[in-house]
């Protein structure tokens, strides 16, 4: 017989199974979510390390070794150690002639400065902004190559000059020569890297490129038929100021470890001042005296390229990203050497050079971000 008591008593204790039951599934609950956090957790710490993954699987920048940074905007400074040789046109100052005369018939050699090979400098930097991987960078470049030659007549042999109006169709005993440029090359651009595969990259850009091309050609000329125990010194001088558009593209082949390959070129078309002159003195005699000036604006091109291999890695817990990097540099200016020469002695005519520069060399670089 059921009664109130007895249904009273089992409705207690379905209500108290059922209490009981639920605080086992709050229970359960919250355990599953502490463990959802935490796997939550590891979750996002992975994919941070992917995000910061790159082509040669290290960690700690967003760009590959062609774009070296870390994580977030930041800078890089470099300082490349340059070895270069240099080679100008229209540094000829003399002739020799087989037999002691300068009348033809003439069999000989023509002398002309080569500057020989000079340390120089370039000093680079950078900042590498997140948005869209685009980047601004700038460099300067310091160089001041020189060099000289001199001849002299031998027994049965002359030696005769080329540059200016006091000596002509005479020969000498001696003649020297020495050759001077100050270059200076500052440049900024701005660009983007791209990626072609995970292994190749390309940054084009464009910039603006200013350029400083100071020469000095000194000639002395002694001896001979017409000077004797006289002298003639000669002074020739090309300096050149221009600024003007320059186009570039760089590229990284990545090749694993650390190890990759680097190529870049320029060129640049700057619009500049000449100021040329030409100086002739008589060590005797001051009223045998020459001077002619000329000034102009044109425009002066010039290409540029870089050839290197490097090596690159991470420092300081993936803070700071070096790279090391050897390679060969050329640059070719266009009609740069604007020393005034003389045409026709009888006439005094006279015209500049024209004359080209070329400059190649190797170079050792050191960058660092932060």
């Amino acid at each position: 017989m059921i009664t109130g008591r007895t249904i009273f008593l089992s409705l207690a204790f379905f209500s108290a199974t059922g209490t009981c039951m639920e605080g086992i599934g709050l229970e359960s609950t919250t355990q599953k979510v502490e463990k959802l956090k935490v796997e939550i957790d590891d979750l996002q710490k992975q994919i941070d390390a992917l995000k910061a993954q790159v082509p040669e699987d290290e960690k700690g920048a967003t760009l590959a070794p062609a774009s070296p940074y870390v994580n977030g905007e930041r800078w890089a400074l470099g300082m490349e150690y340059l070895f270069w040789e240099t080679r100008v046109e229209g540094t000829e100052f003399a002739y020799s002639n087989n037999a002691p005369s300068s009348a033809i018939p003439i069999n000989g050699q023509v002398f002309a400065v080569k500057p020989g090979w000079t340390s120089g400098i370039r000093i680079s930097g950078a900042k590498f902004f997140e948005f869209d991987r685009w980047s601004l960078q700038s460099s300067f470049t310091m160089l001041r190559p020189d060099g000289s030659l001199g001849t002299s007549s031998t027994f049965g042999s002359a030696r005769i000059p080329l540059r200016g109006v006091l000596l002509s169709n005479t020969f000498l005993d001696t003649a020297k020569a020495s050759y001077a440029l100050q270059y200076y090359d500052l440049e900024v651009n701005v660009g983007k890297d791209f990626y072609v595969s995970n292994a190749l990259s390309f940054r084009p850009s464009v910039g603006v490129k200013a350029l400083w091309f100071d020469q000095t050609l000194t000639t002395r000329y002694s001896g001979g038929d017409s000077l004797g125990l006289d002298t003639v010194s000669l002074v020739d001088v090309s300096d050149m100021w221009g600024m003007g558009p320059e186009f570039g593209v760089s590229s990284g082949w990545f090749l694993g470890l650390g190890f990759k390959m680097l190529a870049s070129g320029r060129v640049a078309l700057p619009f500049g001042y000449v100021n040329s002159t030409h100086d002739e003195k008589h060590s005797r005699i001051p009223a045998e005296r020459f001077y002619m000036k000329e000034q102009k604006h044109q425009f002066n091109p010039m290409v540029q390229g870089r050839i290197a291999g490097a090596w690159s890695g991470y420092v300081n817990k993936k803070q700071q990203y070096i790279e090391v990097s050897f390679g060969y540099d050329f640059a070719y200016f266009f009609d740069y050497n604007e020393f005034i020469e003389i045409t026709d002695v009888s006439a005094q005519r006279f015209q500049l050079a024209d004359g080209n520069v070329s400059m190649q060399g190797i170079g050792l670089q050191v960058a660092v971000s932060f």
